[in-house]
C-alpha cells in the first residue's frame, strides 16, 4: 500500500482517534492528524498500525461540512480516492476523500452478517466476555495501577493515586533514599499513559543511572524507552540531516550530560512532550546570577511540557535556595520571588515544628493551638486529641495543609513514617595485595591473565560460600571481573553459580535471576557487574558481597538496595574484602568511617562528594588516590564532620506536615484492598487462556500459578507480544511475578491483553453469526436479531471519560416483527440451545431473508438509542458528582483561607466541561450481531 498526503486512514490500535488524514510522508515516516480528537501522530512507515479507510458502492458517506449521501462509485487519482456521491435528493456530488467527516464509522458487523461472513458461536461468546470484563476494568478508579510488576507497597500506590487525581502532575518526589522514587514515577507515568493523558515522555537522569532506569521501566512496567545519547543523535542526523531525531520515538531516555550540547537541547525542545521526568534533580545547580547549563536546559524543556516530575532525596534540607529553584521549575508563576518564598518558608517551618512537637507528645502538647484558631480547626484538633486515631489526625493535618497553603506540589516519605526496612551489618576483611597488583589501581585485576589464581579475595569468597548454605549476591565493578570470577567459581571450585551483566540479553538475565531465585536447586552465588544488577529485586537473599567497591556513593547505595527493600525479613549482611595499604582500603574507610554508608542509608553521599572534590575533577572517589597518608586522615576527618553536619541538617529539617500529606495510611490501605479484591475477582486469567487457545497458542498449566505459552502451526496471528519464537511463561498472580523476573505478569494492562483485544477487534472475529435453536415456547420458524452495541467516543478526552462511560456492550434482541424480546434471552446460554447447522444452510438462510434482516438491523439500532441516552446521562451525572465535589472543596477552602485557587478552579471546570462534551459525543457502535433461528 502506498501512503500519500490527503489519504484517509484510521488507527487499528486506537480507533477512538477517529478518521485520520495523512499530512506528510518523508524519510520513511508518516505524519497523520486526527482532527476528531485534535491529535497528530508520527509513525515509522514499516510499523504504522494504520488501515486504509475505503468506502464501497452503497455505503453511507458524510463530509466534514455536513453533506450526507451514498457512494455511487469512485476513482483513484494520484493514490487518492475521489467518490461520486448521491445525496438524499438524488443530486450527485464529487467528494475527494480528504473532505470526509473526521468521525470514524466503525460498524461492520451488520455488513458481515448480510454478506454471509459469519463465525462460530465460540468466537461470539469470547467477544462478549472480552467486552464485559474489559469494560468493568475500564470503570475502575484503580485503572493504571494494576500493570506494574511490583509489590503493593502502600506509600507508593497512595502517592501515585494522589498525584494523578487532577491533570498531568507537576510535582516534586522527594522520598528518602530507598523508598522507591523510581517506582513512584513509573506508577504515575503508567497510569497517565493508560488513561490516555500522556503520549510522549522524556526522562533525563544522571549518566550512571541510565541503564537502571531503562531496565526498571521495562521489567516492572513493560515500557520500552529509547536511549538518546551523542552517538544516537549523530547517527540519526547522518541518516536524516533535515529531521529531528527526537520525533522518532514516543518514549525517550537521555543522560543529563547530553544537555551540555546546545543542538541536542534545541532538537528536544522542538519536539513536543507531554511529560518530563528528571531524576536526581538536586544536581541541577542554580543561583539567580548563574544557573547551571543543566538547570537552564530543564527550565527550557519544562516551560513547554505540561507535566513535570522532579525526583530528589535531598530537597530543601540541603539548602532553601536550591529547593526554591526546584519549585520554580514546577510552578514559575507562584515561585518567582525568592525573598517572599523565604518568608513563607519560615512560617511553614514553624508549623511543621509545632506538628512534630504535638505528635511526639502523644497529642497533648499545645503547640498546634496557635495554628488552630478558627472553630473548624479547633474541632478537628480536639477530635484528634481525644480519639488518638490516625484517621482523625490525618483529617487535621490535611486541613492544615490546605489552610496554611503549603500546597500539594511536593511529596516526601521517610523511613520513620514508613515501616518495614531491615537492619544492616558490615563485615570487612583485610587481605594482602598480590605482588603484581598496583597500589593505585582500584581494580588491579583488570588486564592480568589468570588473576583468579592468586587473588586472595577469590579464596576468601570460596570459604565464605562453603561456610553457609545462604545465597550470596556478589557485585563487581567491571564486567571482566564478574565473568572471570564466576567462571572460576563454577569451573574450578564446583560451586553453583550464575552470572548477570550488561552483555547478556534480557532473557538471559531473566534466566540467571530465576536460577538464583530457585530456593531448592538454584545457584548459591550470583555474580553481577555494576550495572548488571540495576533495577532487580533480590530481597530473597540477605548476604551481599562487595567484591570491590564502586567509585561513587550512589552506586554503593544502589548495590545495597538490591537487598535493602521493604519486605526484607532478615538483617542484611554486607561483606567487603579490601587490600591492605591499597586504594581499596581508603575507599572502604571513606564509605564506612566517613559516611557510615554500609550500616545506614546514606542520603548525603553525593553532597559530601560535591563539597570535597575539586571542581576540575570528576566527582568520584578517585580523588583520594593522590593524597598522602596524613592528608587522607585529615580528609577522612573532614568527611566525617561534613557528613554529620549534613545528616543533622536533614534531620532538623524534617517536615512532619509534608510527611503526613504524602502518606494517608487509611486511604492507602483502602486503595490496596481495592486492588487485591479486583485482582482476585476479575483476573484476566480465564479470558486470556481461552483467547490464547482460540488463537492457536499452546497453553500448558505448570502449576503454582505459572503457564507456558508456545506458538503452534495453527496460530491466527504471526506473533504475540513478549512471546518470541521459543514461547514464554506467564502468571496472573502478583505474588509470583514479583519474585520471578523471567515470567510475564499478565494484567488487564499488559500489552499481551491489548494485543488480544485488538486482534478480536481488527479481525472482526465473533462480530457476526447465525445460531440455530429449538425452543418449544417460541414460534417454529421464527427469526430473531440479537445485537450488541457499545458507546464509542471520538474525542480528545475519550480515555479519561471512559472511567464514567466505559465501552460496555449491551444487548438488544428483537423478533421478526421488530418487537423487543431481550428479556427472554438474558438468562439463556446459546451454547446450551444451539443445534448443529451446516455452513451452506446458514448462507441460504441469510440469502433468503436478506431484505428482512437489513430492515431489522435498522430497527434494532433505533431501539438501542434510548439505552445509549440513558448511559450518557448516567455518565454525565457521575462525572459532575466528582468534579462538583472537588470544586466545592476548593471554593470552601478559598473562603476559609483567603488563598487564591482561581487557577485550580478554572482547570477543574474546564476538565468537567471537556469530559461532559466527550460523553455527549458518544455514538452507538454495533459491535456484534447474531441471527437466531428457531426451528
Amino acid at each position: 500500500m502506498i501512503f500519500a498526503s490527503g489519504q484517509r486512514w484510521f488507527s487499528q490500535t486506537e480507533p477512538e482517534l477517529g478518521l485520520g488524514i495523512i499530512e506528510s510522508v518523508a524519510n520513511r515516516r508518516i505524519t497523520i492528524s486526527f482532527p476528531a480528537v485534535d491529535e497528530v501522530r508520527t509513525y515509522a512507515e514499516s510499523q504504522a498500525p494504520l488501515q486504509r479507510y475505503l468506502l464501497q458502492k452503497g455505503d453511507a458517506l458524510n463530509t466534514a461540512d455536513g453533506l450526507r449521501g451514498k457512494v455511487q462509485g469512485g476513482e483513484v487519482n494520484q493514490h487518492r480516492i475521489i467518490y461520486l456521491v448521491a445525496d438524499d435528493a438524488g443530486e450527485e456530488h464529487v467528494v475527494p476523500e480528504m473532505l470526509l467527516a473526521h468521525e470514524l464509522k466503525l460498524d461492520s458487523a451488520d455488513k458481515r452478517l448480510l454478506a454471509g461472513q459469519v463465525d462460530h458461536l465460540n468466537w461470539y461468546l469470547l467477544r462478549q466476555k472480552a467486552r464485559a470484563q474489559y469494560s468493568e476494568y475500564q470503570g475502575q478508579t484503580i485503572r493504571g495501577l494494576l500493570g506494574g510488576r511490583i509489590q503493593l507497597t502502600p506509600h507508593q500506590y497512595y502517592l501515585a493515586q494522589a498525584a494523578t487525581k487532577g491533570g498531568i502532575p507537576r510535582i516534586l518526589l522527594s522520598d528518602e533514599v530507598g523508598l522507591g522514587k523510581t517506582i513512584e514515577a513509573g506508577l504515575i507515568l503508567h497510569k497517565l499513559e493508560i488513561e490516555g493523558r500522556v503520549q510522549r515522555t522524556l526522562i533525563t537522569v544522571p549518566d550512571h543511572l541510565l541503564h537502571q532506569w531503562l531496565v526498571e521501566l521495562l521489567r516492572k512496567f513493560n515500557m520500552h524507552f529509547s536511549i538518546f545519547d551523542h552517538s544516537r543523535l549523530d547517527a540519526a542526523l547522518e541518516e536524516n540531516p533535515d529531521g529531528n531525531p527526537f520525533d522518532d520515538e514516543q518514549r525517550v531516555l537521555v543522560p543529563v550530560s547530553l544537555w551540555q550540547d546546545g543542538n541536542a537541547l534545541e532538537f528536544a525542545t522542538r519536539s513536543q512532550w507531554d511529560l518530563l521526568i528528571v531524576d536526581e534533580a538536586h544536581h541541577l545547580a542554580w543561583s539567580e546570577e548563574a544557573p547551571s547549563l543543566e538547570y537552564q536546559a530543564i527550565e527550557t524543556l519544562s516551560a513547554s511540557t505540561p507535566g513535570l516530575l522532579l525526583l530528589t532525596a535531598t530537597p530543601e534540607q540541603l539548602g532553601v535556595e536550591s529547593h526554591f529553584a526546584r519549585l520554580r521549575l514546577l510552578d514559575p508563576q507562584h515561585f518567582n520571588d525568592l525573598p517572599r518564598y523565604l518568608s513563607t518558608h519560615t512560617q511553614l517551618e514553624a508549623l511543621s515544628t509545632a506538628l512534630g512537637e504535638w505528635l511526639d507528645s502523644d497529642l497533648q502538647s499545645t503547640a498546634l493551638d496557635a495554628f488552630c484558631t478558627d472553630p473548624y480547626s479547633q474541632k478537628l484538633l480536639t477530635q484528634a486529641r481525644e480519639s488518638s486515631d490516625e484517621k482523625d489526625i490525618q483529617l487535621l493535618v490535611d486541613h492544615l495543609i490546605d489552610v496554611q497553603g503549603t500546597g500539594r506540589i511536593q511529596y516526601r516519605n521517610t523511613r520513620d513514617r514508613i515501616a518495614g526496612f531491615p537492619e544492616r551489618q558490615v563485615h570487612a576483611t583485610a587481605l594482602p595485595l598480590p605482588s603484581d597488583y598496583l597500589l593505585d589501581k582500584p581494580y588491579p585485576e583488570i588486564g592480568i591473565l589468570a588473576w583468579t589464581e592468586d587473588d586472595p579475595r577469590v579464596e576468601w569468597l570460596v570459604k565464605l560460600a562453603q561456610s553457609t548454605d545462604e545465597k550470596l549476591l556478589v557485585i563487581c565493578h567491571n564486567l571482566r571481573t564478574a565473568t572471570g570470577l564466576e567462571g572460576h567459581l563454577r569451573l574450578r571450585e564446583g560451586l553453583r553459580t550464575a552470572q548477570f551483566h550488561e552483555d547478556m540479553t534480557l532473557i538471559e538475565r531473566d534466566r540467571a535471576g530465576a536460577y538464583f531465585a530457585d530456593l531448592d536447586d538454584g545457584a548459591q552465588i550470583l555474580v553481577c557487574s555494576e550495572i548488571g544488577s540495576e533495577g532487580r529485586n533480590f530481597q530473597f537473599a540477605h548476604h551481599l558481597v562487595c567484591f570491590d567497591l564502586p567509585n561513587h556513593p550512589d552506586l554503593l547505595e544502589q548495590r545495597i538496595g538490591r537487598l535493602d527493600r521493604i519486605g526484607q525479613t532478615n538483617t542484611i549482611q554486607i561483606h567487603v574484602p579490601y587490600f591492605i595499604e591499597h586504594v581499596s582500603e581508603r575507599w572502604f574507610e571513606w564509605y564506612n568511617a566517613g559516611l557510615n554508608a554500609f550500616e545506614q542509608t546514606c542520603g548525603v553521599g553525593q553532597a559530601v562528594l560535591s563539597e570535597r572534590v575539586p571542581d576540575d575533577q570528576p566527582q568520584q572517589l578517585d580523588y583520594l588516590d593522590a593524597l598522602t597518608e596524613a592528608e587522607f586522615q585529615n580528609e577522612l576527618t573532614s568527611v566525617q564532620t561534613l557528613a554529620q553536619e549534613l545528616t543533622a541538617r536533614l534531620r532538623a529539617g524534617k517536615n512532619r506536615l509534608l510527611e503526613w500529606h504524602s502518606f494517608n495510611r487509611h486511604e492507602a490501605q483502602e486503595l490496596l484492598e481495592q486492588i487485591v479484591e479486583f485482582e482476585s475477582q476479575l483476573s484476566p486469567q480465564d479470558f486470556m487462556i481461552e483467547a490464547l487457545d482460540s488463537f492457536g497458542i499452546d497453553v500448558e498449566d505448570e502449576g503454582q500459578g505459572i503457564f507456558s505459552l508456545q506458538p503452534s502451526a495453527n496460530m491466527l496471528t504471526d506473533s504475540l507480544p513478549f512471546m518470541g519464537d521459543e514461547g514464554t511463561r506467564v502468571t496472573f498472580r502478583r505474588s509470583v511475578a514479583v519474585s520471578r523476573d523471567d515470567i510475564q505478569f499478565i494484567t488487564w494492562e499488559h500489552p499481551m491483553v491489548d494485543f488480544v483485544l485488538e486482534t478480536l477487534e481488527d479481525s472482526h472475529l465473533g462480530a457476526a453469526g447465525v445460531t440455530l435453536i429449538s425452543q418449544p415456547d417460541l414460534s417454529k420458524g421464527s427469526l430473531y436479531v440479537a445485537a450488541h452495541f457499545m458507546p464509542i467516543m471520538q474525542h480528545p478526552r475519550a480515555r479519561a471519560a471512559g472511567r464514567y462511560l466505559p465501552q460496555a456492550s449491551f444487548q438488544v434482541v428483537i423478533d421478526q416483527e421488530a418487537q423487543p424480546i431481550t428479556e427472554y434471552f438474558v438468562d439463556k446460554d446459546l451454547r446450551d440451545l444451539q443445534q448443529r447447522i451446516k455452513k451452506n444452510v446458514v448462507l441460504e438462510v441469510i440469502k433468503s431473508q436478506n431484505t428482512l434482516i437489513a430492515t431489522l438491523l435498522e430497527k434494532v439500532r433505533a431501539q438501542a438509542e434510548p439505552e445509549l441516552a440513558t448511559l450518557k446521562a448516567q455518565a454525565t451525572e457521575s462525572s459532575h458528582t466528582f468534579y462538583d465535589g472537588e470544586i466545592a472543596r476548593l471554593e470552601a477552602l478559598q473562603a476559609v483561607s483567603g488563598k487564591d485557587f482561581s487557577v485550580d478552579l478554572e482547570t477543574l471546570k474546564e476538565d468537567r466541561a471537556a469530559l461532559a462534551e466527550a460523553i455527549q459525543h458518544a455514538e452507538l457502535h454495533l459491535d456484534a450481531v447474531r441471527l437466531i433461528v428457531n426451528f
